[in-house]
């Protein structure tokens, strides 16, 4: 699982955690044992920090930890046990199973690049944005849409040509340069190597299924068109 900006862990004994380096948020933890151990298995794992009011529960914990008076431990105890009890008994919003972080802010990216021009835009470029590897980046995106990066975003591409192509007078030219291939002979041999026909044929046949659509690619369609 990963933990998100703005939620809870409640971590069990054997769990391993892989941290990675964010400039951006904060990482706070407490160790603390529950004795008479309970049965703990349909606990919560994740809840959402906020709304409610273990923001400022979870701040005066810290705050506790840091003050130097002789009864912190025992005040420390309480809280604990009252942010325990909201953790498992209360009714929160449950953390949505959606975008990295890092993900939302390399396709956050995309779309702004592309609203100003459609261009190539390669993983480092995009691993700068996000703040992560390479690596990490492309296992996110597999992970949520099942194919490699680089090709859903030339898939992407090819699309919108198909799109100008059926619905414009753009010469064949004009297309791939709005959808950011400068060589129209490039842009020819990677529109038919994916739709199986030159622009200029598939412009004089009839509608095929879109490639973003084949390739299982609508939600990424939906994440990059929408306002």
């Amino acid at each position: 699982m990963t933990l998100e900006p703005g939620t809870l862990l409640l971590a069990r004994e054997g769990m391993y955690a892989e941290w990675h380096t964010c400039t951006e948020c904060r990482i706070n933890y407490v160790f603390f044992e529950i004795s008479p151990r309970p049965e703990a298995s349909s606990w919560p794992v994740l809840r959402q920090i906020s709304p409610g009011p273990l923001p400022g529960l979870l701040e005066y914990l810290l705050w506790l930890s840091e003050e130097d008076f002789s009864d912190w431990v025992s005040h420390a105890e309480r809280v604990v046990d009252i942010i325990l009890q909201m953790f498992v008994n209360l009714p929160h919003p449950q953390p949505e199973i959606g975008e990295h972080r890092a993900l939302g802010a390399a396709l956050t990216y995309i779309k702004e690049e592309w609203a100003r021009r459609m261009r190539p835009i390669d993983m480092t470029e995009l691993a700068s944005v996000a703040h992560v590897s390479k690596e990490h980046l492309a296992r996110l995106f597999s992970d949520k849409y099942g194919t490699g990066f680089v090709r859903a975003l030339e898939l992407f591409r090819v699309a919108r040509a198909e799109t100008l192509l059926t619905q414009t007078n753009l010469s064949v030219a004009e297309v791939a340069l709005h959808c950011g291939y400068t060589d129209p002979l490039h842009f020819s041999k990677r529109f038919r190597a994916i739709f199986g026909s030159s622009p200029v044929i598939y412009r004089r046949g009839s509608a095929r299924p879109t490639p973003l659509a084949t390739a299982g690619l609508l939600p990424l369609a939906r994440r990059l068109n929408a306002p």
